[in-house]
């Protein structure tokens, strides 16, 4: 994996980490924090790509046929309470957080070589470090998993699953 995918796949936590955590103490608002998140998540998707020459692969294929199976591992993982309908908002980060993701870890940077599943799954991880280890751990596995679908079927069923798990594990 060459360093500018490396440092890609960086950007994500270094520009949005910062800002959750200034807005969760300092504000308090589960709102504003959804609003740096989505903010974040969009801007670094932009930078990647203009670091990135890579043309993502969005096409239809049996690799649709893992959606299913993959919505079911994604929403294994028990979420601390459904607060999607308490917080209705959050659908949005969601939503746009998954896509955002599976464009930059998934599509951007990860490349063709031996351990690159499994470097771009590290690099997702730590974007998710805020949420405690269990689940660095947990995205850890998803991403390897997800990197291993997207490197044969493409980053179609990958853009799919995240956002609907995201949504399901906020309404569940």
């Amino acid at each position: 994996m060459r360093s500018s995918s490396l440092f890609s796949g960086l950007i994500l936590p270094l520009l949005v980490i910062p800002w959750e955590l200034l807005v969760y103490d300092y504000y308090r608002s589960i709102y504003a924090g959804a609003v740096v998140v989505t903010l974040g998540e969009v801007t670094a998707t932009l930078l990647v790509s203009k670091l990135s020459y890579r043309e993502l692969r969005l096409e239809l294929n049996y690799g649709l046929l893992l959606v299913i199976p993959l919505l079911i591992i994604m929403t294994l993982y028990p979420s601390p309470s459904p607060i999607g309908y308490t917080y209705p908002f959050l659908l949005v980060p969601a939503v746009v957080g998954g896509i955002c993701e599976e464009l930059i870890y998934r599509g951007f940077i990860m490349e063709d070589g031996r351990y690159d599943p499994y470097v771009q799954s590290v690099l997702w991880s730590i974007n998710h470090v805020l949420d405690g280890p269990v689940f660095v751990i947990y995205t850890f596995i998803i991403g390897v998993i997800l990197g291993l679908i997207s490197r044969r079927y493409g980053l179609l069923p990958c853009v799919i699953v995240h956002p609907v798990a995201n949504m399901l594990r906020l309404l569940l």
